[in-house]
């Protein structure tokens, strides 16, 4: 074959891979459609559906969402400052299915959560925000309420009802009077 023919089909080659790539890059980082609505936030940007001048949403039940470390960021832990300033990693309401979890729910939140060994009953960190933050506070790590109480159960096991109210909270320190019971 030709050098000429060899440089051609090169460049065709190199042409399809440059349009191949882009493609790739731009359905990748294509922005996620922004909703104001709580509800159809919590259904990952899927907007009410109409039917015959009627809006329905999905079935389940809702149930509010807050996943916070705010001791950790007004204590300047640097590891939590790296992820929000606030200390507010989510706050929204999710929907789930009638028999789901307090993991579900997180889950729902689509933020990174980190389990042991691919376990869902124990969350070792979200977001990066992990157990034994630092040196400084080795006993740290998430703890969850539901309706302002903390809850006895792992979180793959604790059940939600509609219109619970789930708050997952970064202690920097173990108090064992939080948890006598």
């Amino acid at each position: 074959m030709k050098s000429s023919a060899k440089k051609v089909i090169l460049s065709v080659l190199g042409i399809l891979l440059i349009v191949s790539m882009m493609s790739v890059l731009t359905g990748c980082l294509s922005p996620l459609p922004q909703v104001d609505d709580p509800v159809a936030d919590a259904n990952q940007g899927l907007a009410p559906t109409p039917d015959n001048g009627t809006s329905t949403l999905p079935t389940g039940i809702r149930v509010k969402v807050l996943v916070e470390c705010v001791d950790a960021v007004d204590a300047d832990v640097a590891e939590a400052r790296a992820i929000t300033d606030t200390g507010i990693l989510y706050e929204g309401t999710v929907v789930i299915g009638p028999k789901d979890t307090v993991m579900d729910a997180l889950r729902a939140t689509v933020l990174l959560i980190g389990t042991p060994f691919g376990e869902s009953s124990y969350v070792e960190s979200i977001e990066g925000i992990s157990q034994a933050i630092n040196a400084d506070y080795p006993m740290s790590g998430w703890v969850f309420y539901v309706n302002d109480e903390m809850v006895m159960e792992a979180c793959d096991v604790a059940t939600l009802k509609d219109g619970d109210e789930v708050v997952w909270h970064f202690m920097l320190t173990f108090d064992e009077q939080e948890f006598a019971a």
